[in-house]
């Protein structure tokens, strides 16, 4: 229950993240016949729009019914986490003990809030560890279906989850002698059929399917070089590295892993080890982990979808402090767990400070409030007409109409291609955006700070600044 209450404290307090514009921009489009890729530029796979496109134009509160609608599977993946735990481990101290790293895990709150994919995706990802492990267990060819069929759904929420096809291989390879060719048959038709809108998709714009999901994310920051984008990862991962509720997680998988009684080599361990839940468990997070190492710019929001895992592999050390009585050399098991559940919590609180009540320059513009009353002064401004905003969330929360092909930014965002391939992918260009604002077709135009420098004179020309919101500037066009 704690965890719900903290969800739901997140969805209405959380301050905005910078994509759930374009992913509300995108619903909003759906949801009014438009389709994703062909009409309208989007770098993500299509279900979130699609399934966010039910509660989509309503203005502001779109905000709100988008995140309540996402901590639905939020909700469902405590529960599967829960229930998985409660199977694997009969100590009802160890299983509390486990709960309690997810339920209270900072990342884990603060990223399955927001109107994204993580929710959605970790339930179908641990829909499909669970699937693998009642697989092994009962050799039930039900669970190899509903295996497939939850992967499919992962992969149609977020392309990068196509990765967890390696150790879902590595799990079926093991258990190949017991898998049937029906249900091996209906577990790939299953996989189809979930799959058949984005199918669909591919084949109607292929290439901007492609661009979209891939070769945008390839390339959206050309200014990152070799070394740079190294740092940034070393960066992200420091950051990772010194939060103490990591620590936590990564001491419990140590002494996980430094557990061999009874096995004479590491390598007949690891062989052992890997054929357990748990170390199923670490295939996933392992693999998740790393491929999000491959992107540029990472972010830590990416690994939030590797935690549940870390946790489920260090299972076997949550068991054995709960039944043991010294599992550590100089300290008893409780006076260790007290003090890590300190830890643990009092990082929470600081998670709740930063995302609750934003203080970072960069990060106080996105205060709901501020946002909030943003987009209710471009809603109420008396002139009609469209509004071009730097950033996609004012015109879809605001209720007001947007210019073609502004979905997901309102600037001419520098990549190394050329305009008219720009226009192909439904992109803004700045020639397309001064004509607009030499002719005055938006009412309103919401920079951040001031307009981006090529549309600086031709703005100036045309708009005068009517009010600002921290960061966000509000320009109205002038009478001719």
């Amino acid at each position: 229950m704690a965890h719900v209450a903290l969800l739901v404290l997140f969805v209405f307090v959380r301050f905005v993240d910078g994509d759930e514009g374009f992913y509300l921009t995108a619903a909003q489009q759906v949801s009014h016949g438009k389709l994703l890729y062909h009409d309208f530029f989007f770098p993500q796979m299509p279900l979130l729009p699609s399934v966010q496109s039910f509660v989509a134009g309503h203005g502001f509160s779109s905000f709100y019914l988008t995140r309540l609608l996402g901590i639905i599977p939020a909700i469902l993946s405590l529960l599967l986490f829960v229930r998985i735990v409660t199977s694997l481990v009969k100590d009802r101290r160890a299983a509390m003990l486990t709960a309690g790293l997810y339920a209270f895990s900072g990342l884990i709150l603060a990223w399955h809030a927001p109107a994204k994919t993580y929710a959605w995706t970790d339930l179908f990802l641990l829909t499909v560890f669970w699937s693998m492990v009642r697989l092994e267990a009962t050799k039930r060819q039900f669970w190899l279906i509903i295996s497939a069929v939850a992967l499919a759904l992962a992969i149609n929420f977020r392309l990068v989850m196509a990765a967890a096809i390696i150790p879902y291989g590595y799990c079926l390879w093991r258990v190949r002698k017991s898998i049937r060719v029906i249900p091996l048959l209906a577990a790939l038709a299953g996989a189809v059929v979930v799959s058949i809108p984005t199918i669909r998709l591919f084949f109607l714009s292929p290439d901007q399917f492609y661009f979209g999901n891939l070769g945008f994310h390839l390339m959206r920051d050309p200014s990152l070089t070799f070394w740079s984008a190294m740092l940034q990862r070393l960066k992200t991962v420091t950051k990772l590295a010194i939060n103490p509720q990591s620590w936590v997680i990564g001491a419990a998988l140590l002494l996980t892993l430094r557990a061999r009684k009874g096995v004479s080599s590491f390598r007949e361990y690891v062989r052992a080890y890997l054929h357990t839940p748990s170390g199923t468990a670490i295939l996933f997070a392992v693999t998740i982990a790393l491929v999000y190492l491959i992107p540029a710019p990472i972010h830590q929001q990416y690994f939030v979808q590797a935690v549940p895992f870390f946790i489920l592999a260090s299972l076997p050390t949550f068991g054995r402090i709960a039944s043991s009585k010294q599992v550590f050399v100089r300290w008893k098991n409780a006076f260790v767990v007290r003090v890590a559940s300190v830890a643990y919590l009092t990082v929470l609180v600081l998670y709740l400070i930063y995302y609750l009540h934003p203080l970072l320059e960069g990060l106080r513009p996105y205060a709901v409030s501020n946002v909030s009353a943003l987009c209710r002064f471009v809603h109420e401004y008396p002139a009609t007409g469209p509004a071009l905003s730097e950033w996609a969330g004012v015109p879809v929360l605001s209720g007001r109409e947007w210019l073609h092909d502004l979905d997901f930014v309102g600037f001419d965002y520098p990549l190394p291609i050329s305009d008219s391939l720009k226009r192909h992918y439904h992109l803004p260009v700045n020639d397309d955006l001064k004509q607009a604002l030499r002719e005055r077709r938006p009412t309103l135009y919401v920079v951040w700070n001031a307009p981006d420098i090529p549309l600086q004179a031709v703005a100036d020309s045309n708009y005068v600044i009517v009010n600002s919101f921290d960061k966000f500037v509000v320009y109205a066009r002038k009478d001719r």
